[in-house]
């Protein structure tokens, strides 16, 4: 019998769960593992289980009921072979059990011996036993009683426990020369816990081994100012004299004999496999005022659980690829020493949101997130089209910056006023990982990074600055100017058919027409709870992505308060139709594709009761999004795909009929027939749903698919490439069935709405 308390509390039986029964009896056991083997008094039990004056009569018969279900669950009958027991023991109880069995005194054991090994010699040794220890955690302790709102002293002791053993990990790695290795885990833990010294001085430290002085000062000003503002206190003369010593150069900072660690990596997105700690490539924050009505994920300093490190993974090996890389620095002007700390570090994290939700919109994803710096790649497992995709994601965080700044200013005279810095860089560069469930994530590392580096260096505020190669894949799309120094570097001027307007400006995007008819569907279909399907069809370069943009940044968007689900149908991916729907899955579940198999079905199984009241309903949908989600169990793998589209299906209904959905499906046109049958099943719901589905995808969708849509709540828009000569764009290739949007004869634009069935006033189907 195991029992595990680093991560939600688990009781093992020859290494399967074992049910633990109603929250009071979890909360009992949870408390008598804190003290095991030692007596703890009725009267502390009632204190721990119950808040101040708010003990029920019946408090003491309950805690009685709790003790008695625990007997019986621990019985010799049930388990003949474990030895654990909850024994009476004036004044109160003792869970006896050997302390080996104990997740938290193996973790305590293992952290001894590791620092043991530090102090004695060879680093190496010390590492691999301070990781293990690491290793065992699975988030905060007691994590599911810690959701109740139990907030026992002892667990904020075990907590500091983990920091104080992380940091003697960054210890012993930054001894065996593996800098660029913690670095990503390093900026992380200092995020999350900011007053914390020691981690800071290894950040500082290991940013200077990695060639970045710079970052190194900065991490140091940061930590004097939060302690100034908030304690009144300086850094430690330690921390002072690694400030002079980086200062210097001093040689003692690398020491000849220290290891060399391997090239340097941009650590991989999502979370820990053991640990269930969240990486640190997501450094974002308080998002900026407009996107209130969005749902977001927890940022990095907002979590209590700190970052546990990447241990223990082999590390793939890297294959180049074409990618997109976009640099963004957040710069103040004048005027800065007048501001708070707090100030300037939401504004930066309010900015790192902004990156973090642009990049994802057109298909990227952050790869790092360090103070004022972000890091954004485009290509990594699908290079299609990602050069214009970086630019176009670039101008939306200037623009959505831009405009939230100067909002804020007017209601806060000290607000700081962010003016950024971005760069665009395309080439070949070394991606490691694999796409999709095991191993690690992708992640972009090599010379390719540094050159994106000192072309930021060129960028003044406002500007976004791309390499040749950038321009010249994305000359159709966007307008460019030299930007002077290097011939090479190259000044992006806008979008063309955007003349003098914001590129990431709803209202004054050239698709006005097509862009206006979609917001009244996505609002009418919101509201009125009926599922409406809308395909946008186009070639590389006609704007498809930016289309979807502006209709997620339009007021109905916004007025509606729908959440977002956004699934790329990557080329590799295309034949995979869980692939495809497994992202979206993994988003409303709170999945991370690093998550062990039993993390997954746990929070699979909370996730389908949050969704769904029924029992055998769950059940249900259980086996079928165990299968979506790559889960081994008897019942998922007698599930079929199309068993599998069924439960998702189901599971989005169930969602939507409380929250609004909006599902994005890009490139379809790359799908699986079963993917296609899958999307026009949603458009066709027999119950009203407030669901909303788009596709984009090539022209070639509707060779495969002539009948595509057909008979459904359906809107088709075909989105042709910018004409160089005059920058217009317009819409064409009206088609059968639903809305049309497209030329009139003479070749001037208009627009007109066909339905077939009934229609409304409006034109909009009844």
């Amino acid at each position: 019998m195991q029992f595990r308390m680093l991560g939600p509390l688990e009781v093992l039986v020859n290494g399967r769960p074992v049910v633990l029964g109603g929250a009071r009896q979890r909360a009992t056991l949870g408390f008598l593992l804190l003290r095991v083997n030692r007596v703890v008094a009725v009267s502390e039990l009632q204190d721990a289980l119950w808040a101040f004056d708010e003990a029920p009569p019946t408090a003491r018969k309950m805690l009685q009921n709790a003790v008695w279900g625990l007997r019986g669950l621990f019985s010799a009958e049930l388990h003949p072979q474990e030895s654990a027991a909850v024994v009476t023991q004036a004044p109160g109880y003792m869970l006896r059990v050997a302390p080996e069995q104990v997740d938290l005194h193996q973790f305590h054991r293992k952290v001894e011996e590791g620092r043991a090994r530090l102090a004695a010699g060879p680093p190496e040794e010390a590492a691999r036993l301070l990781g293990d220890a690491l290793a065992l955690w699975r988030g905060p302790a007691l994590a599911d009683l810690v959701e109740t709102g139990i907030a026992w002293p002892g667990l904020a002791a075990v907590q500091s426990a983990k920091l104080d053993a992380t940091e003697d990990y960054f210890e012993a790695q930054l001894a065996c020369g593996r800098h660029h290795d913690v670095l990503a885990d390093l900026a992380s833990m200092v995020a999350g816990e900011p007053f914390r010294e020691r981690s800071c001085g290894q950040l500082m430290l290991a940013l200077y081994r990695c060639g970045r002085q710079v970052e190194a000062l900065d991490a140091y000003s940061v930590l004097r100012s939060l302690l100034a503002s908030d304690l009144g206190l300086e850094p430690s003369r330690e921390l002072r004299f690694l400030q002079r010593s980086i200062l210097s150069h001093d040689p003692a900072l690398f020491p000849e004999g220290l290891p060399k660690s391997p090239e340097p990596r941009t650590e991989p997105r999502g979370k820990h496999p053991a640990t269930g700690a969240a990486k640190p490539s997501r450094s974002t924050g308080a998002e900026a005022p407009d996107a209130a009505a969005r749902p977001r994920r927890a940022t990095v300093a907002e979590k209590s659980e700190p970052v546990a490190p990447s241990v223990g993974r082999p590390h793939r090996d890297a294959e180049r690829r074409r990618v997109s890389l976009v640099l963004i620095n957040s710069r103040f002007g004048t005027g800065i020493e007048q501001l708070d700390a707090a100030e300037i570090d939401n504004v930066l994290k309010a900015v790192a949101g902004t990156v973090q939700d642009k990049a994802e919109s057109f298909g990227g994803a952050v790869e790092l997130a360090i103070g004022p710096l972000s890091l954004a790649a485009f290509g990594m497992a699908d290079s299609e089209d990602c050069e214009e995709r970086a630019v176009r994601a670039a101008l939306a965080v200037r623009d959505h910056v831009g405009a939230w700044a100067v909002q804020t200013s007017r209601t806060a005279v000290r607000e700081p006023r962010p003016v950024l810095g971005l760069a665009v860089v395309t080439g070949e560069a070394r991606v490691r990982g694999t796409q999709g469930d095991g191993g690690d994530p992708l992640s972009v590392f090599g010379s390719l990074v540094e050159r994106c580096q000192t072309l930021l260096s060129s960028a003044m505020g406002g500007e976004i600055v791309v390499c040749d190669r950038t321009r010249r894949a994305t000359d159709a799309a966007i307008v460019y100017r030299p930007a002077g120094g290097s011939p090479d570097d190259w000044q992006v001027e806008g979008v063309r058919g955007v003349s003098g307007r914001s590129a990431g400006d709803a209202s004054s995007t050239c698709h006005d027409i097509e862009l206006g008819l979609a917001q009244g569907l996505l609002e009418w279909s919101l509201r009125r709870r009926t599922t409406h399907l809308v395909t946008v069809l186009g070639d590389p370069g006609a704007g498809k992505s930016q289309f979807l943009e502006d209709l997620r940044g339009s007021s109905a968007a916004h007025r509606e308060g729908a959440q977002w689900l956004i699934s790329r149908v990557s080329a590799s991916a295309g034949n995979d139709a869980m692939a495809v729907l497994r992202s979206m899955v993994s988003t409303l579940c709170r999945i991370s594709p690093e998550d062990s198999p039993a993390t997954v079905h746990g929070t699979l199984s909370e996730a389908l009761h949050r969704w769904s009241d029924f029992e055998a309903e769950r059940r249900w949908l259980s086996a079928r999004l165990g299968a979506v989600l790559g889960l081994k169990s008897k019942e998922s793998i007698g599930c079929g795909t199309v068993d599998a589209l069924d439960g998702c299906q189901r599971f989005l209904t169930n969602v939507a009929l409380r929250e609004p959905l909006v599902l994005v499906f890009d490139d379809v046109h790359r799908a699986h027939d079963d993917v296609l049958d899958f999307i026009e099943g949603l458009a066709s719901l027999p119950v009203p749903v407030p669901l909303f589905v788009i596709v984009t995808g090539r022209s070639e969708l509707l060779r495969r698919r002539p009948e595509w849509g057909g008979g459904q709540r359906h809107t088709t828009f075909t989105l042709t490439s910018p004409s160089p000569s005059t920058g217009l764009r317009s819409a064409n290739g009206p088609r059968p069935g639903g809305h049309r949007i497209g030329p009139s004869s003479d070749g001037r634009r208009a627009g007109y709405a066909a339905v077939s069935g009934v229609a409304g006033p409006t034109g909009f189907p009844c």
